[in-house]
């Protein structure tokens, strides 16, 4: 899952392979039945699988809001 998550970073200029690997590494996880760690799955969209680059985040007292450039699918993150 690591090496995937890294290529999509490599390639965050090309949407369309980056997008690929990241739906590759979703399909790992439910195959084998084994969580993406909190850190890689922070970083891509749910909705649209790809690798958030211009995303708009919002920092608010309780919440961190990240919105995707691609889909504007939104994001809340509860923080402490």
């Amino acid at each position: 899952m690591e090496i995937l998550i890294k290529e999509a970073a490599k390639r965050a200029g090309e949407p369309v392979l980056a997008r690929r690997y990241i739906t590759l590494l979703r399909k790992i996880g439910m195959r084998y039945n084994v969580k993406v760690p909190v850190e890689i799955r922070r970083q891509f969209c749910k909705a649209c699988s790809s690798y958030i680059t211009g995303a708009r985040v919002r920092v608010k007292s309780k919440t961190i809001t990240i919105t995707c450039g691609n889909c504007n699918k939104i994001t809340r993150i509860p923080v402490g």
